[in-house]
């Protein structure tokens, strides 16, 4: 379920279970820095994906099949924190009767997915960011002893896993999050040898009239990189001009090279009304077909 603005400013105050795989530095698409920027600043609303927006609205249809596929009764969003007042978790579900949570998961609608990551179905043979997610689930919950994870997949429909309770690898887990909310949160020191994604730091709300230093070599750097772009985009451009100049009504032209195509191309009609338009592309002479 999407969550709320007083959701959003809630986590901010605790290092929840989608937190965890970042901090340890195995998942895809967040890091340790995300996190760390995620806790100490404040960000305006992150945009919904299409991915997102897919797995917000089958994550019902995910349990409900969890319940017919197991048979047991759930209570849903259940919202936990560790005794250390530091680590939290937001449990998709918990199994009535027993000391088990669920975790639902939607992946390879929107986009391709790494088949591998997921085994054999009622294993725990998952990516390596769900089961660091699931026992800082059950980190949370001292009593749950399995985490269940129904997920539905992309060309495949629904699979079953399981993770069960590890206390070694918990502990674990607890010292390297508990560290960093002191050494790096609490003292707002950013982490080491990482750096926030573009998304998220432009993301940060901005305070009005406030002046920061910089080193001059980071801004240099920035400039020399926006001008070496520049030059590279301005010779692109007119290399273009005079290779359509010589192309002048063909649709393709051969070199030693290879050959170069400037074929009509289709864009069908989405936000914007539908058009064609041309592409430039390049083909090695060993895959042009005379």
């Amino acid at each position: 379920m999407p969550i709320t603005e007083t959701q959003r400013q809630r986590r901010r105050n605790y290092l929840g279970s989608s937190d965890a795989p970042a901090i340890v530095g195995v998942d895809h698409f967040r890091n340790i820095a995300d996190v760390y920027f995620s806790k100490v600043k404040e960000l305006d609303e992150e945009k919904t994906s299409d991915a997102m927006e897919v797995g917000n609205l089958c994550e019902d249809a995910v349990l409900n099949w969890f319940m017919k596929e197991t048979g047991q009764k759930i209570r849903r969003n259940r919202n936990r924190v560790h005794t250390n007042g530091i680590m939290a978790a937001n449990l998709d579900a918990e199994v009535v009767g027993s000391p088990e949570g669920v975790e639902a998961k939607t992946t390879g609608i929107t986009g391709p997915y790494e088949p591998t990551e997921w085994g054999e179905p009622h294993s725990d043979e998952v990516p390596e960011r769900v089961i660091v997610q699931c026992q800082h689930q059950m980190a949370v919950v001292p009593g749950m002893k399995l985490i269940w994870v129904p997920v539905l997949l992309g060309g495949v429909g629904f699979r079953l896993y399981k993770i069960e309770r590890n206390d070694t690898f918990i502990k674990d887990l607890e010292d390297i999050e508990l560290t960093f909310w002191h050494d790096n949160v609490k003292k707002e020191i950013p982490p080491e040898d990482n750096l926030p994604a573009i998304s998220l730091l432009k993301r940060i709300r901005r305070v009005p009239n406030k002046v920061v230093s910089v080193e001059s070599d980071v801004v240099k750097k920035w400039l020399d990189a926006k001008e070496v772009l520049r030059l590279a985009d301005k010779d692109k451009k007119e290399a273009e001009q005079i290779l359509l100049t010589l192309l002048s009504d063909a649709e393709a032209a051969d070199c030693d090279l290879g050959r170069v195509t400037y074929f009509e191309q289709a864009r069908k009609e989405y936000l914007v009304a539908a058009s064609t338009y041309r592409v430039a592309r390049f083909k090695k002479a060993q895959e042009v077909r005379i």
